[in-house]
């Protein structure tokens, strides 16, 4: 048995239109659509005005953005407490002998 599969758009739902595959993305996360040229303009309008250089049509990736360096404070040495002693022989064998 044949399978026919007919994409609507996500908004209006009519048949007959041409759709296309819309990707949103912001800091909550991504969302994928399927929407009419109608229902998609607004959302291309707004782009088109906030960074028109950004709009692409999947086949290529917007320019990376450069994020500034975070500046990390010196961190101040700490003074060794105790650290490590060298002893003799002869000095291990005496402190022995004391205790």
């Amino acid at each position: 048995m044949a399978t026919i599969e007919v994409e609507v758009c996500d908004i209006c739902r009519e048949l007959g239109k041409e759709v296309e595959e819309v990707t949103v993305t912001n800091q909550d996360g991504t969302t994928v659509m399927i929407l009419c040229t109608a229902d998609a303009k607004p959302i291309r309008d707004v782009i088109a005005k906030a960074k028109p250089e950004q709009i692409t049509d999947g086949t290529e990736r917007p320019p990376a953005r450069k994020r500034a360096a975070k500046k990390v404070a010196a961190r101040k040495t700490a003074a060794r407490r105790g650290g490590a002693r060298s002893a003799t022989i002869e000095e291990i064998e005496a402190m022995k002998n004391k205790g």
